[in-house]
């Protein structure tokens, strides 16, 4: 069986703020029940992975990801 080596290098730079594309609609929603269960109140790291694109070779891996959440952002406020 042939074993394949997954290492790879991680550089770990300062904090950037992504500031969104647009203008984020100011507008409000009302939440649901489920929205006020505390236990889906949790802030989780993760690391995204993702599989090879040959449309995207020779751009900047950080650029399209960084250009992606300017366009598809998670912003806003909670307030109950």
């Amino acid at each position: 069986m042939q074993t394949i080596d997954f290492s790879f290098q991680v550089r770990k730079c300062q904090p950037e703020l992504i500031a969104p594309a647009n203008p984020t609609p100011y507008e409000f929603k009302q939440l649901s029940d489920i929205d006020d269960q505390q236990s889906l109140r949790f802030h989780a790291p993760f690391v995204n992975i993702y599989h090879h694109n040959p449309s995207l070779e020779g751009r900047d891996p950080v650029k399209v990801i960084i250009d992606t959440y300017m366009r598809y952002h998670l912003t806003g406020n909670i307030s109950q």
